[in-house]
């Protein structure tokens, strides 16, 4: 992590730890195979069909922690995501993942530890709430 990225965790952490947060499903990341631009209804990815992945739900594109746009699926054809709404900002193909999102709270107990202003670990426990199509 960079310094900024350390500060903006503990930020969310610390300050959002009362609402609901969108967790990331990294295991099943996916990666945009063709460049994504506003107006934009569909995406194409690498790969859906082994992913936990499916109509009404949430993924996110996303370049780095401070570059990122939720959006939600209405369908899925082959490796093309379908969306809701159109897409708002320019995504570069082969360098933006798309993950799919769960929208949950953070549990009862956290374990942080830092070591100093730009490293440390976190083990973190979410209760994600079940997807509604």
């Amino acid at each position: 992590f960079t310094v900024q990225e350390a500060a903006f965790f503990q930020s969310l952490l610390y300050g959002w730890m009362q609402h609901k947060y969108g967790v990331p499903a990294w295991y099943d990341v996916m990666t945009l195979t063709a460049p994504a631009s506003p107006g934009d209804f569909s995406l194409s990815v690498n790969e859906t069909i082994t992913r936990d992945l499916q109509p009404g739900q949430t993924v996110l594109l996303w370049t780095d922690p401070f570059t990122y746009e939720p959006r939600v699926v209405s369908s899925i054809v082959g490796t093309t995501l379908h969306l809701l709404d159109q897409v708002l900002n320019n995504w570069a193909a082969n360098v933006t993942r798309v993950l799919p999102i769960f929208i949950g709270s953070l549990g009862n107990s956290q374990t942080l530890q830092r070591y100093n202003a730009a490293a440390g670990e976190a083990r973190l426990s979410f209760l994600c709430d079940p997807v509604v199509p």
